[in-house]
């Protein structure tokens, strides 16, 4: 169509060119040059109008002006229409010539045009796909495509992300335009938006659909699925030309598409999460259920026995077993702790009371609650600095440390030692818990701190563990941004450290 139009600036460029061409070949007339240079200089006024002007209609003008204007101004007789017999062979040629060098040269200039079209075409949806793929979220995402269409088109966008159980909310982009966006969005046209958005379909201006409405709105298409909808205001702006219409749809699907691979992406990980809820729930009943039975069996067993056989059984007998009941009945409240942080912890309902805390009273209150079988151990708490404190959720950090100490002393043999340390490094406090037995595997501490693994070294007894507890210890440390790590000690044993922020103490006199 634009080739078909003749616009004023056009004409004007093309009457300026034929006058200064017709004063070229008068000079050229005044010098005695022949016919040949000058109908030369015509051919090439023709071939500058249709380098200077869109389409062909003003090269096809130019020409024919060119033969008339030559014909009345350097053919004998001067100045009038009629010639010689020979000149309209002239004529014609010159028409020809001038009429096929327009036509190329405007063959050319479109094929030019066309060519920066594309290269701009592909650039700006490069660009675009660049910056919607760096959203980190459907509405993000649906932002950052409307923010290139306001770029593109100088006017503002109205978006919505389409949710299949929600109605549509939109926004305006960008932001200090939505009262006027907001104005101009009555009723008619929210009903053309969810027209649009059910029937995954362009409508309202512009378009043969629900026409009468002020804006011109497309659905943003995944594969599957309506993604969005977008507003684009045409009454009271210019028209959309097909490029523009080509380069919105483009940008609009690409943006559909990186939409819809986030949602399913967040789906999939949905299931995943419930996927490994479900199996975490079938290990623990499992584990539960097999691991359960020996403390239970061990505490009716020996009640029975007492109840039965009270009167019968030495004093040294029934300590025993008074002692067998407390250890099974202190290794299911322990266990049952261990179970509860760990639902906590992958439901996400553990929230933290960070406090800033004394390492050595978090060392005193730990070593009071850890398995009686400690009398059997030496166990060292050693920090050097009386005043060094840690932030942290105190009764979760207790609980690490029970934990480690708690498997020091079924690991290690009778006699053997642990040493509780704790020392500034940075912006951190380093804590350790070490002992003298007989370390470990490279194998086993690549997995000690995997969900139900266990390793059977050195020492133990008949309750095997369900490999929750230093788990449990790894997803607290790292709750509270610290690390936990295993390794040798020297000359034998093995180290555990964790970390947590330090807290800076401040001492404040005080009147008396």
């Amino acid at each position: 169509m634009e080739d078909t139009v003749i616009t004023t600036k056009d004409l004007l460029k093309t009457f300026l060119i034929l006058v200064c061409a017709s004063g070229i070949g008068m000079i050229f007339f005044q010098f005695g040059l022949r016919e040949a240079n000058i109908i030369m200089i015509y051919i090439l006024g023709v071939l500058l109008s249709s380098i200077a002007t869109r389409g062909y209609l003003c090269g096809i003008l130019s020409s024919i002006c060119s033969v008339v204007i030559f014909n009345y101004l350097f053919t004998e007789p001067r100045f009038s229409f009629s010639a010689d017999p020979d000149y309209p062979i002239t004529f014609f040629i010159m028409l020809l010539t001038s009429v096929l060098s327009s036509t190329l040269a405007t063959r050319v200039q479109r094929q030019a045009r066309q060519a920066s079209q594309k290269a701009y075409y592909t650039e700006l949806l490069i660009s675009s796909i660049q910056k919607l793929q760096k959203g980190k979220n459907e509405e993000e995402i649906l932002q950052k495509g409307a923010e290139q269409l306001e770029a593109l088109l100088n006017r503002p966008i109205l978006y919505a992300v389409s949710y299949e159980d929600k109605e549509l909310a939109f926004s305006v982009e960008p932001k200090d335009q939505e009262k006027e966006m907001f104005d101009r969005f009555t009723l008619e046209e929210k009903a053309v938006a969810q027209w649009v958005q059910k029937n995954n379909k362009h409508a309202g201006a512009t378009t043969n659909t629900l026409s009468n409405v002020k804006n011109y709105y497309l659905s943003v298409r995944g594969m599957q699925e309506v993604m969005g909808i977008v507003g684009i205001p045409i009454k009271s702006y210019e028209q959309l030309d097909t490029f523009e219409k080509n380069l919105i749809i483009a940008i609009l699907n690409e943006c559909g598409i990186i939409m819809e691979r986030r949602r399913l992406s967040q789906e999939k990980y949905k299931i995943e999460m419930r996927t490994h809820q479900e199996k975490l729930r079938s290990n623990l009943l499992r584990a539960i259920s097999h691991d359960l039975r020996t403390p239970l069996t061990g505490i009716s067993g020996n009640a029975a026995i007492l109840m039965d056989q009270e009167t019968l059984l030495p004093e040294g007998k029934k300590h025993e077993l008074y002692t067998s009941i407390y250890d099974d009945a202190m290794w299911l409240m322990n266990l049952t702790e261990n179970l509860l942080s760990i639902t906590r912890v992958e439901n996400g309902s553990m929230k933290l009371q960070m406090e800033p805390q004394l390492l050595t009273e978090v060392f005193d209150e730990a070593l009071r609650h850890v398995d009686r079988q400690v009398k059997d151990h030496v166990v060292h708490a050693e920090v050097k600095d009386e005043l060094l404190m840690a932030k942290m959720d105190v009764h979760l950090i207790i609980q690490v440390i029970i934990n480690i100490v708690n498997n020091a002393i079924k690991y290690t043999p009778v006699g053997s030692e642990i040493n509780l340390s704790a020392y500034r490094k940075g912006d951190w406090v380093y804590i350790q818990i070490a002992d003298n037995g007989l370390g470990m595997d490279d194998e086993i501490k690549k997995h000690l701190f995997d969900m139900f693994y266990t390793a059977y070294q050195g020492k133990g007894d008949n309750r095997r563990g369900l490999g929750l507890g230093l788990n449990l210890c790894k997803s607290i440390v790292m709750a509270h941004g610290g690390k936990i790590s295993v390794s040798d000690n020297t000359p034998q044993g093995a180290v555990f450290t964790f970390t947590l922020p330090w807290e800076k103490v401040d001492i404040r006199s005080s009147d008396c």
